[in-house]
């Protein structure tokens, strides 16, 4: 596709008879993509301005068409390739020790205790409102008595 090219739009066909003519094609659904943005730098680095996305086509038993792509450009679409592969490596190899972890869905030790300290100031300030603001009248006095 061209480095421009905001979206990627799939038109599917299912050939429903035997024959190969064109009327035998049954019309299934279209798909839309839409694309990563690059930035001017990844567009210069592609060669010959030219993009390349993968299209993935599946019709499973119940005859559910789903259409997917993977843009090696999209560091969305490469985590989710890294994750699933380290998943279908786990599958096949039980003793498969995954040591590697995504940066991204961890969460580091210092991040926890910023978390922590974030929750307990704020808790503090929730009690503390509460207290300013909160007034005792007679009848209150009277139904704890």
């Amino acid at each position: 596709s061209d480095v421009d090219q905001k979206g990627v739009t799939v038109l599917a066909y299912e050939d429903v008879s035997e024959s190969s003519s064109l009327q035998s094609l049954q019309f299934v659904g279209e798909f839309n993509f839409l694309l990563h943005r690059l930035t001017s730098d990844e567009e210069s680095s592609l060669p010959n301005l030219q993009r390349t996305i993968d299209i993935g086509m599946v019709c499973d038993i119940n005859g559910e068409f789903t259409v997917s792509i993977f843009d090696p450009n999209d560091p969305d679409h490469i985590a989710k390739k890294r994750k699933y592969q380290r998943a279908q490596q786990k599958i096949s190899d039980p003793g498969f020790d995954d040591t590697e972890e995504d940066t991204k869905d961890s969460i580091t030790p210092a991040e926890q205790l910023l978390l922590m300290a974030g929750l307990m100031f704020v808790f503090v300030l929730y009690v503390a409102v509460k207290l300013a603001f909160h007034e005792i009248t007679e009848e209150d006095g009277a139904k704890i008595l």
